[in-house]
């Protein structure tokens, strides 16, 4: 965590530590200068996120931080200041990502359907990825 040139992970779990995930989104993508982050978005995890931060979307919102999200799995819905495509009405994933301000956050539930999340800070991470999910989305 000392060296700014050297990726920097941390773990969190429970509700406590998704919404500091969720929380960390906001403040950095709030303070970028693009005001936008990319998800993708599974159906097994989604509920939980929304639980434990319900008012999310109107935070993001008032915020002025958009969203592209890449849903894999039933449902999903548009909030405001969002764009949502598919992959898989059927099929879910186990982990959901969010790309944002330079970071990478991977949240999927432990075997008690606990939250866990690792966030990796690492621009050259953060823009491999971005760049994956821009592919994908022109392409679906």
């Amino acid at each position: 965590e000392k060296s700014e040139s050297k990726p920097k992970a941390k773990y969190f779990e429970g509700n406590t530590g998704l919404r500091a995930i969720m929380e960390d989104v906001l403040i950095s993508v709030g303070r970028s200068s693009n005001k936008q982050y990319y998800v993708y978005s599974s159906s097994s995890i989604r509920d939980t996120l929304y639980n434990v931060f319900p008012e999310w979307n109107k935070e993001r919102i008032k915020k002025n931080i958009s969203v592209q999200s890449i849903s894999i799995g039933p449902g999903g819905k548009l909030h405001g200041m969002d764009e949502r495509k598919g992959i898989s009405k059927k099929e879910d994933a186990p982990t959901y990502t969010m790309i944002y301000a330079g970071k990478l956050a991977l949240i999927s539930l432990d075997e008690t359907g606990d939250p866990i999340g690792v966030v990796v800070e690492d621009m050259n991470t953060y823009k491999t990825q971005a760049m994956i999910f821009k592919e994908l989305w022109v392409k679906i």
